[in-house]
């Protein structure tokens, strides 16, 4: 008898719970990393981080050019002791030069990966707000792309699909991306032009 009210009590919990309809939504995240903004200023912010390193890496390049001009020069004797020291400056350059790029690169796909992430939080956050505002249980990815059916390779690959039918109120990619600009324009520099983003996830959508 002690374990009957826990149990009638838990069985009632997991059959309300049970009893929550399914609903499905759709996204396309390469659509929405495509027209977030912020995407495009990381991307700037990476290639001006290249452009930084660009002056060391060409004039790198240039010293092992003008060293290898110094011992093609008709005036170097091949084996010579300043052709051996020649040698032994452009084998220094050129390790530094391949060590520099490791190292830029290593670099630069280690700031990508942190960017990457920062993007993926934002999108995952806001999804859900949007699932738990619209009352869906799982969002899943889809790509949305309309392509033409006419040559085989399409139709192949339309057939490929995991998402064969959807509803078009069922693909949040739209009311997400405008959030997500919404709010990144309003973190951003620029001049303010709305107010505040109300508290739910994106703008009214319909059922």
């Amino acid at each position: 008898m002690l374990l009957a009210g826990p149990t009638s009590t838990a069985f009632a919990q997991g059959t309300a719970a049970s009893s929550i309809p399914h609903k499905v939504a759709l996204i396309d995240i390469s659509r929405v990393l495509k027209e977030y903004k912020k995407v495009d200023a990381l991307r700037s912010e990476i290639k001006a981080e290249i452009a930084k390193s660009e002056t060391q890496r060409t004039a790198m390049v240039k010293q092992m050019k003008t060293i290898k001009d110094k011992l093609n020069s008709p005036n170097i004797q091949q084996g010579s002791p300043k052709a051996v020291e020649l040698e032994k400056q452009g084998l220094k350059v050129e390790a530094e030069f391949n060590s520099f790029k490791k190292a830029e690169r290593t670099r630069i796909l280690r700031r990508e990966a942190q960017l990457l992430k920062t993007i993926h939080g934002e999108i995952k956050g806001v999804v859900k707000r949007a699932a738990d505002a619209w009352g869906y249980t799982l969002v899943l990815r889809f790509n949305g792309a309309a392509s033409d059916a006419a040559t085989p390779n399409n139709v192949v690959g339309q057939l490929q699909r995991q998402v064969v039918y959807y509803r078009t109120e069922d693909d949040i990619t739209q009311p997400v991306i405008e959030y997500l600009n919404k709010q990144y324009l309003k973190q951003s520099p620029a001049p303010r032009t709305t107010r505040n983003q109300p508290a739910s996830a994106t703008k009214t959508k319909k059922q």
